[in-house]
């Protein structure tokens, strides 16, 4: 059994906590993590899984879009040209966090 102790618990939830007031109250999505190994970087591997999530997303009806956050500055202008916009900048225990959210087109 996977075991969290009590000061990571506390953690998450606080950090939860702040990325949550971010987003809009209505069902989405939420991605938690996406990343790309070093050596496979820049060969559309990212891009392949963020289109999938998009795809997915736009033949939910019951979705409003994609909620994530993101700790890495650099990282919103990758997020912004698959359509997402910076939400709030926030800081959780000195960590930069940056919430983003895609709201899906719903005239499709």
């Amino acid at each position: 059994m996977f075991r969290l102790s009590w000061q990571t618990l506390r953690l998450l939830n606080g950090y939860m906590r702040v990325t949550k007031s971010a987003v809009p109250p209505r069902m989405h999505h939420y991605l938690i993590m996406i990343g790309v190994e070093p050596e496979s970087q820049g060969k559309g591997v990212g891009k392949a899984l963020l289109n999938h999530l998009l795809t997915t997303v736009s033949a939910d009806r019951y979705s409003l879009g994609i909620a994530l956050d993101t700790e890495n500055e650099e990282n919103i202008k990758i997020y912004r040209r698959f359509g997402f916009a910076l939400s709030r900048e926030t800081k959780f225990n000195d960590l930069p966090v940056y919430c983003m959210f895609y709201k899906k087109d719903t005239d499709l």
